[in-house]
């Protein structure tokens, strides 16, 4: 009897384009393995494509485990800006695969510059957690015609903890870290947008299951297993101490391994 295929595993999505043929270019991102990887990020060099036109980017991330681990969060800096964050499934004794394909071309102006590239993935590898992950990071490029007024934005400022020359990424984690930065806008800017990415992690993971923070040692018996700062959350920004836009945590429901 064979030994059986590894599991493929399905993550609904809307496809970015109605296919992957006709591409201008691609290269390989990245390929790196994360086993015992917490604090130790893959760094390397983005390049952009030579003698390759293109208006489009498709990022193709292909990952593959096996072992015994839960799902591990991953984040993906160009430099000090954060351009994706994603979710690992959980691996089993076979093995899984899944691949995922991210519409990258807002930020084009970035994509277009050589710069340093920081893919997170904080990993626990031991002889209880058994699953590394293999990763291979791919983008296509597509010489696209848009109309006129349909650009990406000429300038992207990090929003950040701004860490990236110290080999790590960016992230701020709240509320422990400031989430405060300084930036200038040119002069003759005509709009600005502000793109929030968040996620709950450690005590935050079931957030919507907290309670007030002087109920947490409402069971003694039971010391942490109430997490406090109550069921609500809200992310507000803030230019200039003024309240420009809030946004909301919704649940995102997975089935895991």
């Amino acid at each position: 009897m064979g030994a059986l295929a590894a599991l493929e595993v399905v993550q609904a999505q809307v496809p970015p384009r109605q296919n992957y043929e006709g591409v201008s270019c691609q290269q390989t991102i990245l390929q790196h393995t994360f086993s015992s990887s917490y604090g130790a990020p893959y760094v390397g060099v983005y390049s952009p494509p030579k003698d390759c036109e293109f208006t489009t980017t498709i990022f193709n991330i292909s990952v593959t485990s096996h072992g015994r681990r839960y799902d591990r969060l991953a984040l993906l800096f160009l430099g000090d800006i954060e351009v994706w964050r994603t979710s690992t499934a959980m691996p089993i004794d076979i093995g899984i695969h899944w691949s995922y394909q991210k519409e990258m071309t807002t930020f084009n102006t970035i994509l277009k510059i050589e710069q340093r590239i920081i893919f997170d993935l904080s990993n626990v590898y031991s002889d209880l957690y058994t699953g590394a992950y293999n990763v291979t990071l791919e983008a296509l490029y597509y010489n696209d015609q848009y109309v006129p007024d349909l650009c990406p934005a000429d300038h992207i400022l990090p929003i950040s903890a701004l860490t990236s020359s110290k080999n790590i990424s960016s992230v701020m984690s709240l509320p422990d870290d400031n989430g405060t930065v300084s930036v200038q806008f040119p002069q003759n800017v005509k709009a600005a947008a502000v793109s929030v990415l968040a996620s709950e992690n450690s005590a935050e993971k079931f957030w919507y299951t907290n309670v007030p923070t002087e109920y947490v040692n409402t069971f003694p018996e039971n010391p942490g297993w109430l997490y406090g700062y109550s069921p609500f959350r809200e992310i507000q920004v803030l230019i200039g101490g003024k309240l420009a836009g809030v946004s909301w945590p919704f649940l995102c429901f997975s089935l895991a391994g």
